[in-house]
């Protein structure tokens, strides 16, 4: 299933894996468990669902007089700021039970305890991304080591991506689900769906997304359909249909007990009824911007949606409350202009060519990316219009390997054989991993304020 690496791909690997593992745990050792506005967001609500199962073994059931309810922490005022929102219930629980199974076979009783090891869970789902950002990168830009190494390199020293990687919750499970279908479909299609123990992974795969979180479905579910519908234009109609079912079989096994529950539980497999009470119970005063009389332009243009969910999706921290310096966003806004600038011109050419230089392979796997990336952040968007206004840059993480691909390749054109030069190579390397550890040490440990009372179990 997977080529042999060559050696110095071996030690590239171990040294990222190694370095990456190293900024994780200080950003998980510096990480302030449940303050607002300054801890992880909403770290507290997810572990009160890792907690339920880590002591019953079971998924709990959300509603007043249930399992889990919107409660206020003992000891604090009754404000929204100091509530349990037990409605994390009502999600994709996967990220929950993997960690709450874990605690329970460790039979660990120590909540302290308990968060770090989901957080080292957290930090595990990140660094198989990595890998898997790599073995992406390899099949699809070849020999290329600007590229098939650079992608990996960018990705695990993102600051947001290695803050939302080192606390509980389902986004890190989201991003390595979502990779893990990539990285099958595009095997898949690169072998013309020849590969059937492929097709059960990608099924497994596209299972982990359903039981990850809502915004990963949309980039497994259009992953597979490209795959599938590029085999089926290049003629391997046949051979795609007989592979459906071992792709549809093990998704449909890993989320269909999951949604049984909540069809039994909430007479809903999305709770949407369920949900939308005690939300509007408890947050009445939350009105979509669908419902205020804005248009979507307007949405677009007067409100600071654009702005926030580019921040936080390089470095925004605690409840997007921890900032970095207004010149740390202008530098990356303007490696960002010009990375989109080389994107463009690197395409402008290859259409000038007529077929391109390209294989049809890499061209194939280049529009998945774009598509992919394109449908999340339109999802999101919609999301932050039509419902809860949340703009969050870690929503976009499903699809941050097409994204940082994307990024990637337009530096590949700016640069031409600069890239091609090693040295430029540990340049970005040693470049991005110090200023993840300088956002760590200048930004979020002085800026994270770590409360005093924490005993809000009991």
């Amino acid at each position: 299933m997977f080529r042999a690496v060559q050696m110095g791909d071996r030690l590239f690997l171990f040294l990222l894996i190694a370095s990456s593992l190293v900024s994780h745990l200080l950003w998980a050792l510096a990480i302030p468990f449940a303050g607002f506005p300054h801890g992880a967001p909403d770290e507290i609500h997810h572990f009160e669902v890792t907690r339920f199962i880590a002591n019953n073994g079971r998924i709990p059931i959300f509603g007043a007089g249930k399992d889990l309810y919107i409660r206020v922490r003992p000891g604090a005022e009754d404000n929204i700021y100091n509530r349990i929102y037990g409605w994390q219930s009502l999600f994709p629980p996967g990220a929950y039970i993997l960690a709450g199974q874990a605690i329970r076979s460790l039979q660990i009783t120590d909540y302290r305890s308990q968060v770090f090891i989901a957080r080292l869970i957290s930090i595990l789902y990140n660094l198989f991304t990595i890998y898997f950002a790599y073995r992406i990168a390899s099949i699809v830009f070849g020999a290329d080591r600007f590229l098939t190494w650079g992608i990996p390199i960018l990705l695990s020293n993102i600051p947001q991506v290695v803050f939302v990687g080192s606390y509980h919750n389902p986004d890190s499970l989201a991003m390595m689900a979502s990779t893990l279908c990539i990285y099958f479909g595009l095997r898949l299609l690169r072998s013309g769906w020849a590969n059937w123990q492929d097709a059960l992974l990608l099924g497994l795969a596209l299972g982990l997304v359903g039981l990850s979180k809502q915004n990963s479905w949309v980039v497994g579910t259009i992953t597979v359909f490209l795959a599938w519908s590029f085999s089926i234009a290049s003629g391997d109609t046949i051979r795609v249909l007989w592979r459906i079912p071992l792709v549809a079989l093990p998704a449909v096994a890993s989320i269909g007990p999951w949604l049984v529950f909540q069809h039994q539980n909430y007479g809903d497999v999305l709770a949407r009824e369920v949900f939308a009470r005690a939300w509007t119970a408890d947050r009445p005063f939350l009105v979509p911007y669908a419902q205020q009389g804005y248009g979507f332009l307007d949405f677009i243009l007067k409100t600071n949606w654009a702005e926030l969910t580019f921040k936080s999706f390089w470095g925004l921290f605690g409840y997007m409350s921890v900032p970095l310096p207004s010149l740390v966003y202008l530098v990356i806004f303007v490696l960002c202009a010009v990375s989109a600038v080389g994107l463009a011109g690197g395409a402008v050419r290859e259409a000038v060519r007529g077929k391109g230089t390209w294989p049809p392979f890499r061209a194939q796997a280049v529009l998945i990316f774009v598509i992919v990336a394109a449908s999340l952040l339109t999802a999101s968007v919609l999301h932050s219009f039509y419902n809860d206004y949340q703009p969050q840059g870690r929503y976009l993480f499903p699809a941050a390997v097409p994204l940082v691909a994307l990024w990637m390749m337009g530096w590949r054109n700016v640069l031409g054989g600069l890239a091609e030069k090693t040295p430029v190579l540990f340049f970005v390397w040693a470049a991005a991993y110090l200023f993840n550890l300088a956002c760590l040490a200048f930004a979020v440990v002085p800026g994270m304020r770590i409360p005093v009372k924490e005993e809000w179990f009991y």
